[in-house]
């Protein structure tokens, strides 16, 4: 895996749990009228549809997740690395972002964005503004099907949330459940453990092999960024600890 900045690192981290939870994902750019400029960037928006299932794997979906089990789920998260938890601003307080992130994603037709642009971004400014102890999301049914809309904060630095306050996707949940899914230490007669990791490609692969190297427990995110802190330091050392 590339050099990563730590920034980058909790991306690719966050990315790769929603993957083993059965969400396909990606970063989306807010593009500007002025040229060279970009408005803003979200970093995650996800689909999971309902019937997913990865029997042989042994490892059920995070419960922690409150994925739907009967409505096609779209996503909206963004990855904060300190204190501030809410949305970036070119969603909260310029509907055009929200119209352009909406018309990408494309499940709207152009009656239903009008219908809902305004309602999906105070669901945005209300996940800071009015937190609550489980994530919000908004259920709607369109002409393309029927939907979950879910928006997230995931800090991987920070502790979990308590009773009452805003619930958000957080360390110990991130690589626990990374750990449960890849760790070598739990055989499973219906899925190999261990094979090319090369096949998870540039972006996930350092830290699959991250993964796959820790015997005993899942780690801190300290541990975490350690591990990719050395290799950066040390290619050769870090790679003899992945192996």
């Amino acid at each position: 895996m590339a050099s990563k900045s730590q920034s980058e690192l909790e991306e690719t981290l966050s990315r790769l749990y929603l993957r083993l939870n059965g969400y396909i994902s990606m970063n989306y750019l807010i593009h500007s009228e002025k040229h060279g400029r970009l408005t803003s960037e979200l970093d995650i928006i996800g689909i999971r549809f309902p019937f997913h299932s990865q029997k042989d794997r042994k490892v059920e979906t995070s419960p922690f997740l409150e994925a739907s089990l009967d409505r096609i789920e779209v996503m909206i998260a963004d990855v904060k690395g300190g204190e501030i938890m809410k949305f970036n601003e070119a969603l909260t307080k310029e509907l055009v972002g929200v119209q352009k992130m909406l018309s990408w994603i494309g499940i709207f037709t152009e009656e239903e964005l009008v219908k809902y642009d305004s309602i999906i971004q105070n669901e945005l400014i209300a996940v800071s503004e009015k937190p609550i102890d489980r994530f919000r999301f908004l259920d709607i049914d369109l002409k393309s099907g029927r939907y979950r809309i879910k928006f997230i904060i995931i800090n991987v630095n920070a502790e979990m949330s308590k009773p009452g306050e805003l619930k958000y996707l957080h360390g110990e949940e991130v690589l626990s459940y990374c750990w449960e899914c890849l760790r070598l230490n739990e055989v499973v007669d219906t899925c190999s453990r261990r094979y090319n990791y090369e096949n998870w490609g540039n972006e996930y692969e350092g830290i699959v092999r991250y993964f796959k190297s820790r015997e005993e427990n899942h780690g801190t995110i300290k541990a975490f960024y350690d591990h990719f802190k050395s290799e950066r330091l040390d290619p050769d050392v870090a790679s003899a600890m992945s192996t």
